[in-house]
C-alpha cells in the first residue's frame, strides 16, 4: 500500500470477490476467516505529517506522530479503534476528529473527572490548531441517567468520539446498553474509540466497539460463535477445545497451526495492530525509567487474626455474615488496611428487626451458595430461584420473605472500626523518610478506601478525594484517591507514589502508574512503591499482572508493569 492512502473500495471489492469465489458449502465457514485475511495492512511508514493541514494560523505545535496515525486512519476508514497509551495525546485528537470527518453534530464522551482537564487542554491547543467549534461533551456518568438517553435522540451525533472507551466495556451496564440502542437505531453514525486500557482481559471487552467503528473492516470475527471460539483461545481467561483452535488457525495461523495461547495472541496482535482504522501506540517507553519498590510492612497480629477468622467463618469482625466470596475479598481488602466497616446507625438508634431479617437471609444464601449447584450461584439467582418455585426451600423463603418485608428501608450509612493503624503510619514514616531523601521532590500517596484517605488526612497529608483537583496542587506530598484521580490526571510534578491499596485491574494499574509516568515527566525516573504484606495484596498484584501480560501479547503494547524493574520481587513466591 502506497502513502496515498488506503483504497477501501478497493478493499470491498477485494473481499467480494473473495466470498463470491468460495464453495456454496464452505462459504458460511470461512466467510470470516476469508474476510478478516483480505483486510489491507497498513504501516507508520505509510502516515504522512498532517500538522499543517490541522494548524492554526500562528500556530508552532507540531503533532505527535501517534496523533498523525489516528487522524489519518480515521479520515480513511470513518472510524477509529485506538488503544492508544497513557499520555498518547488522545484529548487533541478528540478535538480535531470532528473536523477531519466534517462533522456537523460531533459529540465527545468521556468520564466526569476529565472535563475540566479536557476544558483547559481545549484553550490551550485552540491557540495551535483548527480544533472544532462545534463539539459537545458528554460525560458516561450523564449517559446512565435517563436525561442522557433522550438527549442522545434529541441531538443525533454524526460522530462520537469516546474517550476513555473502557468506560463501555460491559454490555449488561446501563450507559452501554443505552449506547447500543442509540448505535442500532442510527447506523449511519461514524464512531471513534480511544483508550489507554480498551481491553481488560479478552475480545469480549471491546468487539462491540471494533465492530461500530470499522464495521466489515473490523479484524475480529462478526459472527458470534467464531467470536466466542476467538475468545476461548484468546483471552486471559479463555479455556480452548479443538474446534475454537481450528477457527483461529482458519485466519491467523494457517501455514503452522499451534494451540499455544502466547503465539496466538501476537499473532492476533499483528493482524489487528496493522488493520486500517486500528492505532495502537507504545509510548509507554518515554526514555523515563520506571522502577517499582516493595515497601517492607509488617502484617499486625491483631489483623493476621481478624483475616484468618474471616476467611474460616465468613463473617466480619463484628459478627456480620457475609453471602459470597466477592463480599469476603472485599472485607479483607479493607482488614488489610487495618480495619472494617460497621453500619453507623443515625442517632444510635439499630433498626433491629431490618439487621435481623437481613442477617438470616444472608445465613440462608450462605447455606445455599455453598451447596454448589451451579444452577444458583449469586444472591439474586438463589431469590428468583425461591420466587418461582424452582427452588424449594422452605426455610430460605421464609427468610427471604422477611427480608423483602424490610429490604426497601433507607440503608445505614457506614463507618470505620480500627484494628490498628499501621498503614497509616507506615504511610507517614515513608513521606518523611522519601522528604529528606530528596528535598524539591513532591511525593503522592494513592489509596482506595475513604477512611483510609480520611486517616492520612488527620496525619496532615492533604487529602485530594472525590471534587478535588491534585493537579492544582504546589504540596511536597499528597494523599490521592484512586477511584476519583487514579484515571486522567497529570501528575508529573510527583514521580515518587506510594501506592497503599494495590488494585486488582491491570488496565487501573496502568492508569494510575499513568499518572506520573507520562510525557512531560522530566525527572530521570519514577518510583512506584507498593506492599505485598498479606495474601490478599499479593493476590491483587498477581491478578494485575495477569490482565497486563494478556493485554502485552494480545495487542503487542509494552506495559509499564512489564515496562519497569521490580525491586524487589519477593511477593511473587509468597504464600
Amino acid at each position: 500500500m502506497g502513502s496515498g492512502g488506503i483504497d477501501i473500495r478497493a478493499a470491498v471489492a477485494r473481499r467480494d470477490a473473495y466470498r463470491a469465489s468460495l464453495p456454496p458449502q464452505a462459504a458460511t465457514e470461512q466467510t470470516e476467516a476469508g474476510r478478516i485475511a483480505a483486510l489491507l495492512r497498513w504501516s507508520p511508514a505509510d502516515v504522512p505529517d498532517l500538522t499543517e493541514r490541522y494548524r492554526a494560523p500562528g500556530g508552532t505545535m507540531q503533532l505527535r506522530p501517534v496523533q498523525n496515525a489516528m487522524l489519518w486512519n480515521l479520515e480513511q476508514t470513518g472510524g477509529l479503534c485506538g488503544p492508544v497509551g497513557v499520555g498518547g495525546g488522545k484529548g487533541l485528537f478528540s478535538m480535531l476528529a470532528p473536523v477531519a470527518l466534517r462533522a456537523e453534530r460531533p459529540l465527545l464522551l468521556l468520564p466526569a473527572n476529565l472535563q475540566d482537564t479536557f476544558h483547559m487542554e481545549y484553550r490551550k491547543f485552540r491557540q495551535h490548531f483548527k480544533v472544532a467549534a462545534n463539539l459537545k461533551i458528554m460525560t458516561y456518568s450523564a449517559l446512565s441517567v435517563n436525561s442522557g438517553a433522550d438527549f442522545l435522540m434529541k441531538y443525533r451525533p454524526d460522530l462520537i468520539i469516546c474517550d476513555e472507551a473502557h468506560n463501555l466495556r460491559h454490555l449488561t451496564s446501563t450507559r452501554t446498553k443505552r449506547f447500543m440502542r442509540y448505535a442500532r437505531q442510527f447506523p449511519e453514525t461514524r464512531y471513534a474509540f480511544i483508550s489507554g486500557t480498551l481491553t481488560k482481559r479478552g475480545l469480549k471487552d471491546y468487539a462491540h466497539l471494533i465492530e461500530l467503528a470499522l464495521g466489515d473492516g473490523a479484524p475480529i470475527p462478526l459472527q458470534l460463535a467464531e467470536l466466542m471460539s476467538w475468545a476461548n483461545v484468546l483471552d486471559a481467561d479463555g479455556v480452548a477445545l479443538p474446534h475454537d483452535w481450528r477457527a483461529v488457525s482458519r485466519c491467523l495461523l494457517p501455514t503452522s497451526p499451534t494451540t499455544d495461547a502466547r503465539v496466538a495472541r501476537e499473532a492476533f496482535a499483528d493482524r489487528f495492530r496493522a488493520t486500517p482504522g486500528v492505532v495502537a501506540s507504545d509510548e509507554s517507553d518515554l526514555g523515563v525509567g520506571l522502577y517499582f519498590h516493595e515497601l517492607p510492612v509488617a502484617e499486625p497480629e491483631v489483623v493476621k487474626a481478624a483475616r484468618l477468622e474471616l476467611q474460616r467463618t465468613w463473617c466480619r469482625p463484628d459478627g456480620e455474615e457475609l453471602v459470597d466470596a466477592f463480599a469476603v475479598f472485599r472485607v479483607e481488602q479493607q482488614l488489610s488496611s487495618g480495619f472494617y466497616y460497621v453500619w453507623d446507625w443515625p442517632n444510635g438508634v439499630v433498626d433491629v428487626e431490618w439487621m435481623e431479617r437481613r442477617a438470616c437471609w444472608n445465613k440462608a444464601v450462605r447455606r445455599i451458595l455453598k451447596s454448589n449447584d451451579h444452577r444458583w450461584d449469586s444472591p439474586l439467582r438463589v431469590a428468583l430461584a425461591l420466587s418461582n418455585g424452582t427452588l424449594e426451600d422452605p426455610k430460605a423463603l421464609a427468610a427471604y420473605e422477611g427480608w423483602k418485608g424490610v429490604r426497601d428501608r433507607p440503608q445505614p450509612p457506614t463507618k470505620a472500626v480500627w484494628l490498628d493503624d499501621f498503614l497509616v503510619r507506615a504511610a507517614g514514616a515513608w513521606v518523611l523518610e522519601q522528604l529528606a531523601a530528596r528535598p524539591g521532590t513532591p511525593v503522592s500517596v494513592w489509596y482506595e478506601h475513604t477512611a483510609l484517605g480520611s486517616a492520612l488526612e488527620q496525619l496532615g497529608l492533604p487529602l485530594y478525594g472525590s471534587g478535588s483537583d491534585p493537579q492544582t496542587s504546589t504540596d511536597d506530598a499528597l494523599a490521592c484517591s484512586i477511584i476519583a484521580h487514579g484515571t486522567g490526571k497529570n501528575l508529573q510534578r510527583t514521580p515518587v507514589m506510594l501506592v497503599l491499596n494495590w488494585p486488582r485491574s491491570g488496565s487501573t494499574v496502568e492508569q494510575l502508574v499513568g499518572r506520573a509516568h507520562r510525557p512531560g515527566q522530566l525527572a530521570d525516573a519514577v518510583e512506584v512503591h507498593y506492599l505485598a504484606h498479606t495474601p490478599q495484596a499479593r493476590t491483587s498484584l498477581r491478578d494485575s499482572l495477569t490482565d497486563e501480560t494478556y493485554v502485552q501479547q494480545s495487542m503487542s503494547t509494552r506495559r509499564k508493569v512489564e515496562l519497569g524493574t521490580w525491586l524487589p520481587n519477593t511477593w511473587s513466591t509468597a504464600t
